[in-house]
């Protein structure tokens, strides 16, 4: 009786402990939220925090010196291989969308997929650009909400005929959708909802918030840049700051949203931009760092990386570590508990052991990082235009960028002490030919490995997929595009004509594989329409253009392709 009694004592001691630490064990077991910001052509002297005294960003600079500050972190000079790299945890080159304009191929497993996978809600806002249409766009590629625009820019020519940064359409789960507002402040409005959204569900967040500003054009209420204009300062420079002020408010906005919602403690918050600064007018402030947008130097390819998460990173850290875009994925997946996706080859590691302090810096061991220029074709070309770094050097060749006519043999390489001077001005390379050799040979053995086996002709888009019917196509940099017809069969093809396109007769073309229809467009035609146009199932360049007196418009402003399913 006695033992009865014991038994029935210890089991209510035992539950009541349970009751008590359930809170506590909850907490501690519950997998962290996720909100990665990424700004476009933000450069790394685009804030408070890096020095510029003229710029106002008062939310991002007490962010990164309240919390941890990546000071050498990469990404590629241009945005869609940043982007790819971010979301795949892989070098671009690996996935082929290593050049503006390419798009990861669906079977790449996106850090949205992963998650997704482990009970995450998904969501992106803002500007995507790895993948413009099925299977490849957002929704095909693990995010539950998709609120984007899917190519370079907003704003014709990519983007649909009229669009602005205000009052934008926007792409809402595969529909072209008309919204009110400035885009970065309808980004950040949806971000918001989501969050609270996700809250009552009781599933973890992961929002990808990929802001088009400050890319042009440069599009922003004059509010924000008159203040800058009226210092002086060049007008285009002060719309840049002007959009960055923006982000910085609208960023402001996320935070509060975070702590009202009492979730700030188990948030991850990560901000970091794609690539450098477009504009280099006179008075832009680069922090003492060389070379833009488009350059493997590092106002091309630097960008801070900061990081919050109250739980698990020290705060008030600067980190001199290089470390770059594709371990994001890797930091991420380690941070919240998730298994690396089964035949994932990553090229990034997790940076949590630094974030939380576990390793000094002192301690981290390290690494080559390497990164590919922008191309002259969607196949990389070996030596030119590309860097390789580790903790104290940097190999680069620049020259040659798109020249096609120079030989290799008059490349210069540079080498860089970048303990001595992250301005890249003292080129040490004849001093030190030994460590020239070494990090040459290490970028080649990179270059081959990341590029084996990559099929680059494979279709950038897909016609006839029920998915996505009417498909929109939208011009940029005058390509054709690559396309594969799913489906046998009769489409409405639409073309709507550019403006700048002198208003005279003119013959439409379509051309696909067999299929070349003609028709007549008249003088003062908005758009032309070839109707019941039979394309075969198959893969090929799509060209579609307008023919005046001998000339050819490579590519109307837009395209609305309609597979006609009860053909």
């Amino acid at each position: 009786m006695i033992q009865q009694h014991l038994r029935k004592t210890l089991f209510l001691i035992y539950y009541l402990i349970l009751i008590i630490a359930a809170p506590v064990l909850s907490q501690e077991s519950k997998r962290p939220n996720v909100l990665l910001i990424l700004s476009d052509d933000q450069g790394y002297g685009d804030f408070g925090f890096t020095g510029n005294e003229i710029i106002q960003t008062p939310n991002l600079d007490r962010f990164a010196n309240e919390n941890t500050f990546f000071d050498q972190f990469y990404v590629n000079p241009v945005c869609t291989p940043s982007r790819a790299a971010l979301m795949t945890g892989r070098y671009p080159q690996r996935t082929t969308a290593q050049w503006v304009g390419a798009m990861i191929p669906n079977h790449e497993v996106t850090i949205a997929e992963a998650l997704k996978d482990a009970g995450y809600r998904t969501a992106i806002y803002g500007k995507w650009h790895i993948g413009h249409h099925y299977p490849m766009r957002p929704i095909d590629q693990g995010f539950d909400d998709a609120i984007i625009h899917n190519r370079g820019i907003l704003t014709p020519p990519a983007g649909p005929p009229g669009n602005t940064y205000h009052d934008p359409m926007l792409m809402h789960n595969g529909i072209w959708k008309k919204f009110k507002g400035y885009c970065n402040d309808i980004y950040t409005d949806k971000a918001i909802d989501f969050m609270k959204l996700s809250k009552e569900s009781s599933n973890p967040f992961f929002i990808y918030l990929a802001t088009n500003l400050p890319h042009g054009p440069l599009q922003i209420d004059k509010k924000y840049w008159k203040q800058y204009a009226d210092q002086g300062i060049n007008e285009n420079t002060a719309r840049v700051y002007g959009m960055c002020t923006n982000i910085d408010e609208n960023f402001g906005r996320l935070m509060s949203a975070l702590k009202h919602l009492n979730i700030d403690g188990n948030t991850i918050v990560i901000y970091l931009s794609d690539n450098g600064p477009a504009f280099l007018n006179e008075d832009y402030y680069m922090a003492g760092l060389r070379g833009k947008k488009d350059y493997v130097y590092e106002g091309g390819i630097r960008t801070p990386c900061l990081w919050k998460w109250p739980e698990k990173i020290k705060t008030k850290q600067r980190i001199d570590r290089i470390a770059a875009h594709i371990d994001i994925m890797p930091t991420l997946l380690d941070a919240c508990g998730v298994q690396i996706p089964p035949k994932v080859k990553l090229d990034g590691i997790s940076l949590m052991p630094l974030l939380s302090g576990n390793i000094s810096s002192q301690e981290w061991p390290d690494r080559y990082l390497f990164c590919q220029g922008y191309p002259t074709s969607a196949k990389p070309q070996i030596n030119k235009c590309f860097m390789v770094r580790n903790q104290q050097y940097k190999l680069v060749q620049q020259e040659g960028l798109r020249d096609h006519t120079m030989s290799e043999n008059l490349f210069v390489y540079e080498l860089f002490n970048m303990k001595r001077s992250l301005s890249e001005k003292e080129n040490i390379a004849k001093q030190y030919p030994a460590i020239v050799k070494k990090m040459k040979i290490a970028y080649q053995n990179w270059y081959h490995d990341v590029g084996k086996n990559n099929d680059y002709s494979w279709p950038r888009f897909f016609i006839g997929s029920e998915l996505e019917n009417p498909m929109y196509l939208y011009q940029y940099a005058g390509v054709w595009p690559n396309a594969e017809v799913i489906k046998s069969g009769k489409y409405d093809i639409t073309a709507f004509i550019p403006d700048r396109i002198p208003q005279t007769d003119m013959i439409g073309h379509v051309i696909f594989g067999n299929t070349h229809t003609t028709l007549s467009v008249k003088a003062g035609s908005k758009s032309y329409k070839f109707e019941n146009i039979y394309l075969e199932k198959g893969s090929g360049v799509l060209k579609i253009h307008l023919n005046q007196g001998g000339k050819l418009d490579l590519w109307p402003q837009g395209v609305k392709i309609e597979y006609l399913i009860d053909n």
